[in-house]
């Protein structure tokens, strides 16, 4: 029975650190890098980091679920992944 439910407390997990690694490296990239603005033009522009924080090992969990989420749903009768 341990085992049995252990992919889904894997995929809780790693949606979790998704949404915190992608808070965490927004916030401690500083957001915007540049920031160009325009009096006559009215205009505003702004370019944002390329690289956050946590971006590799997010890629990696978000790889995983695209990978296993639909297999689970599958095999558990539908899983939603809304972490509070």
């Amino acid at each position: 029975m341990h085992g049995e439910y252990q992919i889904v407390r894997e995929a809780v997990a790693k949606q979790a650190a998704v949404n915190i690694l992608s808070a965490a490296g927004f916030a401690l990239s500083g957001g915007a890098q540049t920031r160009s603005v325009s009096r006559d033009g009215v205009s505003d522009s702004r370019t944002y980091a390329g690289k956050q924080a946590g971006a590799e090992l997010r890629a990696q969990y978000e790889e995983w679920l695209r990978q296993h989420v639909r297999r689970i749903g599958q095999r558990y009768g539908g899983l939603t992944l809304q972490v509070v």
